[in-house]
């Protein structure tokens, strides 16, 4: 497992910019990132889709004017997101300096990248307007159902996208790895020994996603040692 300096993981936030995704210093990309203190390889591979769609960049051409960063450098950053992760789950460690643009691109254009889109609320027609809505086809969530039931129908949620642990060596990059699809799938709170629910819907929920992560567990840590302390945790 490589380890990281903080100087190190800048180099390689850098090298993955400039010559991974083609993005140097002059991008409005990299300039959005520096703007919210994102100027290392930590930050960066743990970006939320939220963090990603809210960047800003400052237009060059009128002074205090931040504009929304391009909708083809936010796509660039969840596919080297997705990269990043797919590496890991081929269980061999490598290190970010190393990566090239032309397997990035290749990996860009394979069937093992896979654009999802979130569920979509569908705006309701008012009665006076006699407008069908465009987005009838849509699913839409009724406005009862619970966290637990928006949780099971949520499409983000997908076991097969966490890493593998086949060697102990190499725990702490997948431990990396894990957290970061566990906060892109919203079960990070299982992980937080300080989360504490609060209210029987936040109850309920907490123990879904608890069931869902230790099923994800039990079929992606094969090392003895992993499996011995998820049977201890559940026991």
């Amino acid at each position: 497992m490589v380890t990281l300096t903080r100087s190190e993981a800048k180099t390689a936030f850098n090298h993955v910019l400039d010559h991974v995704l083609g993005r140097d210093d002059s991008s409005f990309l990299k300039s959005s990132l520096a703007h919210e203190g994102i100027d290392d390889i930590f930050d960066f591979i743990t970006l939320t889709d939220d963090v990603i769609d809210s960047l800003v960049y400052k237009d060059t051409n009128d002074s205090g004017t931040f504009l929304p960063l391009r909708k083809g450098d936010k796509m660039l950053v969840k596919c080297f997101l997705a990269y990043n992760q797919h590496l890991h789950t081929q269980g061999n460690d490598f290190e970010f300096v190393t990566l090239l643009q032309a397997d990035f691109d290749s990996f860009r254009i394979s069937p093992l990248y896979k654009v999802t889109s979130p569920v979509t609320v569908t705006p309701t027609a008012t009665p006076s307007s006699g407008i069908a809505s465009s987005t009838s086809n849509v699913p839409t969530i009724p406005p009862y159902m619970t966290s637990v039931a928006l949780f099971r129908r949520a499409i983000k949620k997908d076991p097969s996208l966490f890493p593998t642990l086949k060697d102990d060596r190499f725990h702490d990059t997948w431990h990396r790895s894990f957290n970061t699809q566990a906060m892109a799938q919203d079960v990070s709170d299982v992980l937080d020994e300080s989360y504490i629910p609060n209210t029987a819907d936040d109850i309920a929920l907490f123990a879904e996603k608890q069931k869902y992560l230790y099923a994800v567990l039990e079929t992606k840590v094969l090392t003895d040692r992993g499996k011995a302390i998820i049977h201890h945790t559940r026991s």
